[in-house]
Order: C-alpha cells, then sequence, then structure tokens
C-alpha cells in the first residue's frame, strides 16, 4: 500500500500535533495547497521525499507535491497558459496518481481526455471552487472518457462542502452507496467535517476496488489556526508496504 495525503495550509506551517497526523500516515505522497515557497524550500530542504515540485501563483502562494516516486505534469489547456498547470501526476510502482488542481481562476473549456493517458486513481484536488461550480457536469464530461472508473474527488477546502453535498442529495443511489460504505458509484468522496471533534472521511468507488479507508483523527487540539486537513489519506491499491521517519525529519527541517 502506498498513501496519499494532502493538506491545506493558508499560508501556514505544520506543528508538532500535526507531524505527529502526519507521521500516523507515513505516506508516500504529500501534498501541499495554499503554502509559501520558502516553507516548500525548507521541507524540500529536509530531503524526507525524493521528488518534490511547486505551483507557484501570483503572491507566492501555490500547491506543492512531495514524493517518493517521479512526478510529471499534463495540461489540459493551452501549454502558452502556464500560470495554469492544472496536473501534476505521481508514478507509482503500479500506476500513476494524478492530482487535478481547478480554481475558480481557471479558464473554462478544458479538455479532459487528456487524463485517458494516465493510468491509475485520478485524485480532483479543487482549490476555491465557487459554490455554485457544476459538479455533476464535470463529473459527466470526465466518465465521458475511460477516466470514469479511476477518478477520485478530494475536498481540500471547505467552500465546496455544500456543493458536494447537493450533489449527492440529488443522486439517491450515491448517497446509498456512501451510507452502506460500498463501492457502487463512479466517485470517490473524501470531505472533512471540521465542526465535529473527529475528521472522517467516507469513500466509494465503481470498479470494485477501495482505493480509501474510513478513518478518524482528533483535530481540535492538533490543527493551528488557518490549517485544515484537506484528504485525510487514500491507501491506493499498490503493493509496496513502507515505513518512513517522517516526523523527525520535517522536524529538522522545522529547526532550520
Amino acid at each position: 500500500m502506498s498513501t496519499f495525503c494532502s493538506w491545506r495550509l493558508d499560508n501556514s506551517e505544520f506543528n508538532d500535533a500535526q507531524l505527529e497526523l502526519i507521521a500516523h500516515a507515513s505516506p508516500d505522497v504529500l501534498a501541499l495547497q495554499n503554502t509559501s515557497s520558502d516553507y516548500y524550500a525548507r521541507l524540500k530542504h529536509s530531503e524526507f521525499f525524493s521528488y518534490s515540485c511547486f505551483q507557484r501563483s501570483a503572491n507566492g502562494i501555490g500547491h506543492a507535491i512531495f514524493s517518493q516516486y517521479p512526478l510529471g505534469d499534463y495540461y489540459l489547456i493551452a501549454p502558452t497558459l502556464r500560470e495554469y498547470p492544472l496536473v501534476r501526476y505521481v508514478a507509482l510502482p503500479t500506476g500513476m496518481i494524478t492530482m487535478l488542481v481547478l480554481s475558480a481562476a481557471a479558464p473554462t473549456g478544458m479538455d479532459l481526455s487528456v487524463l485517458n493517458q494516465l493510468s491509475g486513481p485520478v485524485v480532483v484536488a479543487a482549490a476555491a471552487l465557487p459554490n455554485n461550480f457544476d459538479m455533476q457536469t464535470f463529473t459527466y464530461n470526465a466518465e465521458s472518457g475511460t477516466i470514469g472508473h479511476r477518478l477520485l474527488l478530494a475536498n481540500p477546502c471547505e467552500g465546496l462542502s455544500d456543493v458536494y453535498q447537493r450533489y449527492i442529495s440529488l443522486n439517491p443511489a450515491l448517497k446509498r452507496a456512501i451510507q452502506s460504505m460500498r463501492p457502487r458509484g463512479p466517485i470517490v468522496l473524501a470531505s472533512t467535517k471540521r465542526s465535529e471533534r473527529r475528521c472522517t472521511s467516507e469513500f466509494l468507488l465503481a470498479n470494485n476496488k477501495l482505493l480509501t479507508y474510513h478513518c478518524e483523527y482528533r483535530l481540535n487540539e492538533a490543527c493551528a489556526t488557518g490549517v485544515q486537513y484537506a484528504l485525510i489519506s487514500a491507501e491506493l491499491i499498490v503493493d509496496h508496504p513502507s515505513v518512513h521517519p517522517f516526523k523527525t525529519r520535517f522536524q529538522s527541517a522545522e529547526r532550520a
């Protein structure tokens, strides 16, 4: 198994309690959203992960991916618009996991057919999408290609939760499948409940392979102001067990 974790930092930094949570997950892939280029450089300096990349926005805040495996990117729009490198992928031993970053600022008319070239699950990390985002149309367009059975939707921002709730409420079969925790639909849904003392993930998948697991963490004491836990974790179907000294390396980076 390999573990994928994603956090939204909002230009904050991890504290010791958060490092404990990440160390418990022992991720092979760590995605950081809304992190500074300075903090990215410090974490990269720890040399815990073999590969990393950073997508910088105009204000210096951006998205980072750290991985034990090679990284790459795809463009769903014209390569001339390089401020929108929407797709980052991680090449795992038995396939690829892809993080697709969407935002309200991204242009419309994305060519989702490029994702058909990828293997492995596709993680859609939606950043700062408006509440009227048409999730149903996006899902339909994605499923029109061969990626329909490999689409994993993560919820890294609080504002998108209402969209998920509305979408689920309009699909009774999807709602029942989530409630029964059985892989019966085309979407894997991972969401956070920040109002509760515990943060839970929900899962659903169409191809009868369970890519995420139901887990709980006590976040009321672990989360500092401005830090949200995004995608708790998604265990991929990869026969690659590993244990990493994550906390020690990253604490060293914090002190640097």
